[in-house]
């Protein structure tokens, strides 16, 4: 209520001009807000890395040519239906290009043209330890999996795929094979909200997005956060000159603002006697709030989905609250503790008591 109410003052006291009108869904303007569309799949040459202080960043690795060439002749092979040729040529290229993923990939498949499923595990495998945040090589194994008859591990990996890229098709379709195989509803799941956003050419901010009183408080915040940087200064404790960035904290606080709007709503129409109003999103957004959080929805839905690279890049305990909203709202079961014990190893020790706090409470996102 307290993020409500500031969006509120902001937008009416603020010296810029601020236009919230009535659009359709389809009028919002993705690109202009988000940036260019995704790649449908993950670029194999860019390999997560690790700093001194735990941040992750993607590094671009080339391939040797003695590597490329090797590649070259064993999908040339593979052409030829020549696959142990291929697999020889594919060994090859992995020991040319150490710490790289395409060679093991495409390992990985001639194996399994094969028939050496056992083979194209372990290339998996060791293409996970070279890079664990490569949708396709989880999306190659939970498909591995779910073919041997693995349901459950199938799941826990598909589940590493999507929160690594939401919005991965081949992934998402794997999803729906496996509810389908197990015979699960598919889930139901909260709809963002869909806004537009520019400023014309008299320097007036317009928002436009639905009627509902948390669309417009979400479509205010969004514009706010986008244009008033002594805002952002103050929120995320840096520089006013600092240029302007997508970020999780962002996308938190407008959801909250949303959900903000909407219970003050329905409590003075209570109050009032009136009908009270409806938001599908709101409602969804609100039992989020109450049971999960909202962490793992804000990452997946909309900003993960948007910008996949932002959720390759993302701190252990996000990641975590990723892969438990996949795992309830697009497969649809419950995650495990014993999934969350496997993966301290790589983000490390320290993200857990984070993780804890964070997926209880939201609001604390930093």
């Amino acid at each position: 209520m307290r993020t409500t109410k500031l969006v509120t003052d902001l937008v009416s006291e603020s010296a810029r001009t601020y236009l919230l009108s009535d659009s359709e869904p389809q009028t919002e303007n993705r690109i202009a807000q988000y940036g260019p569309p995704p790649a449908g799949e993950p670029d194999s040459s860019r390999i997560a890395s690790r700093d001194f202080e735990g941040r992750i960043d993607l590094r671009r690795l080339e391939l040797s040519s003695k590597a490329r060439a090797a590649l070259a002749d064993g999908r040339a092979s593979l052409e030829r239906k020549e696959a142990e040729a291929a697999i020889a040529e594919f060994e090859r290229a992995v020991a040319a290009a150490p710490g790289t993923l395409e060679p093991l990939l495409l390992l990985a498949q001639a194996h399994k043209l094969v028939g050496e499923p056992a083979a194209a595990e372990q290339a998996l495998r060791a293409a996970l330890e070279v890079d664990r945040t490569f949708a396709t090589t989880h999306l190659q194994l939970a498909t591995l999996l779910f073919e041997r008859g693995d349901g459950q591990a199938a799941k826990e990996s598909l589940a590493q795929a999507l929160a690594y890229h939401p919005d991965f098709k081949p992934g998402l379709a794997l999803a729906s094979r496996i509810r389908q195989r197990e015979g699960l509803v598919e889930p139901q799941r909260v709809k963002p909200y869909r806004i537009f956003l520019e400023v014309d050419e008299l320097g007036v901010v317009r928002a436009g997005t639905g009627t509902t009183s948390g669309a417009r408080m979400y479509a205010g915040c969004r514009a706010i956060m986008r244009y008033e940087l002594e805002l952002r200064a103050a929120l995320f404790d840096q520089p006013e000159d600092a240029p302007y960035f997508l970020s999780a904290a962002e996308e938190m606080f407008c959801v909250e603002s949303a959900i903000g709007a909407y219970v003050a709503e329905r409590a003075i129409s209570r109050e009032a006697r009136r009908e009270l109003p409806q938001d599908e999103t709101a409602e969804g957004l609100t039992a989020l709030a109450h049971t999960e959080g909202l962490l793992g929805y804000i990452m997946f839905e909309i900003l993960g989905n948007q910008r996949p690279e932002v959720a390759r890049k993302a701190p252990g305990f996000v990641h975590r609250a990723m892969v438990a909203y996949v795992k309830r709202h697009i497969l649809g079961y419950e995650p495990s503790s014993e999934y969350e014990r496997n993966f301290v190893e790589w983000f490390g020790p320290g993200d857990s008591e984070k993780s804890t706090a964070l997926l209880s409470s939201a609001p604390v996102v930093q």
